[in-house]
């Protein structure tokens, strides 16, 4: 007994030419049909996973470059960073030292009185003036300055022979608030880094 099968694609090259086969042989053509199959199915994972590994060596060979290159950036760069860091900081305190001399020159250039009369406005602006016991400042100073304020803040003003002629110290109720123009400098020049200019 014999029957005639038809077949397409790569199994079909098991039959030769004619397309008859016997019937006690149509297991082992469909044996063989089968393990194309499965060798194609095989062949199709091997070269997925193929695939999969050239993209994940790809991957680590770039993530091993970016690794070698960030470590190289570090360790080359290190210095220059904090060499950088260095000069931006000198640079801060030059220029703060210089702006600092350029307050001096044109603080030194007012008259003392004025200087002194302005060092009491600001120290007052924090504070209210039924507050304030008395302003001290250098005897030398005293009728000048009091010329320079109104007449309120005048009255409060008082003459102490221990201060020097850019000292002022403001007693409160609250305590006592020293605005002497040195000591308004040396907060300058924290504030700036100019420390060393001091």
């Amino acid at each position: 007994m014999s029957y005639r099968l038809f077949t397409t694609g790569k199994a079909s090259a098991l039959f030769g030419e004619s397309r008859v086969i016997q019937a006690n042989e149509a297991q082992a053509f469909a044996d063989a049909a089968q393990l194309l199959a499965h060798a194609a199915a095989t062949f199709a994972d091997a070269e997925e996973a193929r695939e999969k590994a050239i993209l994940e060596g790809r991957q680590e060979g770039r993530d091993a470059v970016l690794a070698e290159r960030d470590a190289f950036v570090s360790e080359r760069l290190a210095n220059v960073i904090a060499d950088l860091e260095k000069s931006q900081a000198k640079v801060r305190q030059d220029i703060g030292a210089l702006a600092l001399e350029a307050l001096r020159h044109i603080v030194g250039e007012l008259p003392q009185e004025i200087a002194v009369a302005g060092l009491i406005e600001q120290a007052l602006a924090q504070l209210a003036i039924e507050t304030i016991d008395c302003i001290a400042i250098a005897p030398s100073l005293a009728t000048p300055v009091t010329e320079k304020l109104d007449e309120e803040l005048a009255a409060l003003v008082s003459p102490d022979p221990e201060l020097g002629p850019s000292d002022c110290v403001i007693y409160a109720k609250s305590g006592r608030v020293i605005a002497s123009l040195d000591l308004q400098l040396e907060r300058l020049a924290e504030r700036w880094e100019a420390l060393g200019s001091a």
